[in-house]
């Protein structure tokens, strides 16, 4: 407590609060693990246990070997940086952090390049915008490519001005060569120790992302339990958990056109949870989190801007 005293009476109210509040309580946390068991958990875990396998097999470097071709040169990483780029993109919040953290721990990639890549490849999966956020919510259908082209293109191109503010390593295109010490023996790569030891990394990760959603998605019923139904605490209810948050933002009275604008910044943003879960994902590394929320910022006020404009473009 003594490492964090700005928190002592904020924590002390929600403390009491969810004494005072067990039923609340209870109805947030069904609903945050429901989500994380039916949706998160089946989607994160097999890619979590992939990952943790593949960092330590010559398994990575073939892969790398492919995206390292245009990534590397178009992005400005490394040869195994390109990696982070691929799940960041492809496997959502937070296995961009998590992949970019690991890699930094077995020295694939120096700390530079990690806060980097942590600036503009830890992102909303594309299974998840195209799913929940516009076939379960939206349901503009003519949205559909433009919202999600934008959301993918926007943290790219703002790369190109995030890598201004880091010194990455002037060899950071090289290929490596792959030698039997750059990574586990193929003997134990295979045996039942390596292989428990990537399926529990990826459960202690997957249960940390649970937690966080279960207590997030409490904070938003207690806090809907005592706040006025305002537009402020619509916004409020909606930056803390994005899929909670993203339900809420359509099923307001807010015109269509500020749901939308509202929910490309908080789909880019990812919400307070997935900053939370990034921050977990990142502290064994000890990246700092304050410039990734900075970048995340700069990110979704882009996005919102971008989706302003072709909304009253078209």
């Amino acid at each position: 407590m003594s490492r964090h005293p700005a928190l002592t009476i904020p924590i002390l109210i929600l403390f009491f609060s969810m004494l005072s509040f067990p039923q609340t309580v209870f109805t947030g946390a069904s609903y945050g693990l429901v989500l994380w068991f039916r949706h998160v958990l089946p989607t994160l875990l097999p890619y979590m246990i992939l990952i943790n396998v593949l960092i330590c097999t010559p398994a990575l470097h073939w892969i790398c070997r492919i995206t390292s071709t245009f990534l590397c040169p178009l992005l400005g990483t490394s040869y195994y940086g390109t990696f982070a780029v691929l799940t960041g993109f492809l496997c959502g919040y937070p296995m961009g952090a998590k992949t970019t953290s690991d890699l930094l721990n077995v020295n694939k990639i120096s700390r530079s390049e990690a806060s980097y890549l942590l600036s503009f490849c830890n992102n909303t999966s594309p299974a998840f915008i195209l799913s929940y956020v516009v076939a379960q919510n939206m349901k503009e259908r003519n949205l559909c490519i433009p919202f999600f082209l934008i959301l993918t293109f926007t943290p790219l191109m703002l790369s190109f001005i995030f890598r201004l503010f880091y010194r990455l390593p002037e060899s950071s295109c090289s290929f490596p060569q792959v030698t039997p010490g750059s990574f586990s023996n193929p003997s134990e790569s295979i045996s039942d120790s390596f292989l428990d030891r990537c399926i529990l990394n990826a459960f202690e990760s997957v249960t940390k992302v649970g937690g966080y959603m279960m207590m997030f998605s409490v904070l938003i019923q207690l806090l809907a339990s005592v706040l006025p139904n305002t537009i402020f605490s619509l916004l409020l209810y909606s930056s803390l958990e994005i899929s909670t948050g993203i339900r809420l933002l359509f099923s307001s009275a807010l015109y269509t056109t500020e749901k939308i604008i509202l929910c490309a910044f908080l789909t880019s943003f990812g919400g307070w949870c997935c900053i939370a879960q990034t921050y977990s994902m990142i502290s064994s590394s000890q990246l700092p989190i304050l410039p990734y929320i900075t970048a995340k910022l700069v990110t979704a006020l882009v996005t919102s801007l971008l989706i302003s404009a072709y909304i009253y473009a078209i």
